[in-house]
C-alpha cells in the first residue's frame, strides 16, 4: 500500500557507457596526481642513458604539449692509448704479486680483468711511439713488456630526466672525458721533476673530492634510489676517489708516481666498461 501524497519515480540508467566515463575519468585522475606528486617531489617520469638512436624524424608539439621530461646528447671524445703490460694471467694472487714487485719502482701495477685474464699493467701512453720508448727502456733494464692498445672510443649517450639531473650527468662526463688525460700529464710533470710529492699528492686529493661531490651532486636528484644507468657513473667516481684517496699514504716520487698512472688506468678502463654497460639493451 503506497502511503498518501508520496510519489514514485523512476530513472533510466546510463548503463555501460556510464560506467566507462566514469572509469576513465577516474584513471586519469589517479595519473594526473601521480604525475603531480612525482613532480613535486622532484622523482623524474623517466630516467635512462642510452646509446644515440639513429636520427628519425622530429615530432612537432603543438602549443599545448608540455613535455613531461626533458633529453639531451652527452658524448665523449675518442681517446687512443697504449698499455705497456707487464703480465696476464689467469689467476688474481699471480697478478696481484708481480703488481706489489713493480709499485716501488713507478709502474701503476693497475690489474685489469679482462674476460678470465687479469693484466698488469705499468702505464698508458698517447702514442705508440712514447709507450715503445718507454718499453725500450725497461728492456735494457732487463724488464719485459708487450704494448696493449687500450682505447677510449667515441660514445654519445642519450639521456632523459629532469633538469637538474641532465645537469648533473652532462658535468660528470664532462669531467671524466677529459680527466685520463689529467692523470697522464700530472704523472709525466712528476716523473720529470716538474712537480714535487706533495703536489702530486695536493692533485690527487683534489681529484678524490671532485669525484666525490660529482657522485653525491647526482645522488642528489634523486630521492629514491638512483636508477641503475645513473648508478654505474656514480660507481666509477666512487672508484676513482678512493684510489686518489688511498694514495695519500704514498710519501716517495715512485709511488705518488704510480697513484696516478693507476688512476689513470682506472679512468680508461673505467669508461670502457661504463659505455659497454650503458649500451647493453
Amino acid at each position: 500500500m503506497r502511503a498518501q501524497g508520496l510519489k514514485t519515480q523512476s530513472y533510466k540508467s546510463g548503463g555501460v557507457w556510464r560506467r566507462f566515463v566514469l572509469c576513465v575519468l577516474l584513471g586519469a585522475l589517479i595519473w594526473g596526481s601521480g604525475a603531480l606528486l612525482r613532480e613535486k617531489m622532484g622523482i623524474p617520469l623517466a630516467f635512462s642513458l642510452s646509446p644515440k638512436a639513429t636520427a628519425a624524424p622530429q615530432h612537432t608539439a603543438s602549443p599545448t604539449e608540455k613535455p613531461a621530461y626533458d633529453a639531451c646528447d652527452i658524448s665523449l671524445s675518442a681517446r687512443n692509448w697504449y698499455a705497456l703490460q707487464l703480465g696476464a694471467f689467469t689467476q688474481e694472487n699471480a697478478a696481484h704479486q708481480l703488481s706489489q714487485e713493480f709499485i716501488p719502482r713507478g709502474a701503476a701495477g693497475y690489474i685489469h680483468r679482462q674476460d678470465d685474464v687479469y693484466r698488469v699493467y705499468a702505464a698508458a701512453y698517447p702514442t705508440r711511439a712514447e709507450a715503445q720508448s718507454v718499453q725500450t727502456h725497461l728492456s735494457n733494464q732487463g724488464v719485459t713488456t708487450y704494448i696493449q692498445p687500450c682505447n677510449e672510443a667515441a660514445f654519445t649517450l642519450r639521456a632523459t630526466g629532469t633538469k637538474a639531473q641532465l645537469g648533473a650527468v652532462k658535468d660528470i662526463f664532462t669531467y671524466l672525458d677529459a680527466l685520463s688525460m689529467k692523470f697522464f700529464t700530472l704523472s709525466s710533470q712528476l716523473d720529470k721533476g716538474d712537480m714535487s710529492v706533495g703536489e702530486a699528492l695536493g692533485a690527487l686529493s683534489s681529484e678524490a673530492a671532485t669525484c666525490r661531490a660529482l657522485a653525491q651532486a647526482l645522488k642528489d636528484t634523486f630521492s629514491g634510489d638512483t636508477p641503475s644507468a645513473a648508478a654505474h657513473v656514480v660507481s666509477l667516481l666512487d672508484s676513482i676517489a678512493l684510489s686518489c684517496e688511498n694514495a695519500q699514504n704514498s710519501q716517495s716520487a715512485a709511488r705518488s708516481g704510480a697513484a696516478l698512472k693507476s688512476c689513470q688506468l682506472m679512468v680508461i678502463t673505467g669508461l670502457q666498461a661504463l659505455s659497454c654497460s650503458l649500451s647493453q639493451p
